[in-house]
């Protein structure tokens, strides 16, 4: 089950990154609530590398 959330989480992750690059290409409007969920310090790119990192994938 752990398993699953994770590779949920990565997979988000991998959206997200997606979804801020079409914005600075402005082909996606920001979405509601985006700059605080950056406010909050999480990084995608560092979640998904520790995770990796923890699974050995």
């Amino acid at each position: 089950m752990a398993r699953e959330w994770l590779d949920l989480g990565m997979r988000l992750a991998s959206i997200e990154e997606r979804l801020a690059r079409l914005e600075k290409r402005g082909l996606a409007t920001p979405a509601p609530g985006a700059s605080s969920q950056n406010a909050k310090g999480i990084d995608p790119v560092k979640f998904r590398e520790t995770l990796a990192g923890v699974f050995d994938f």
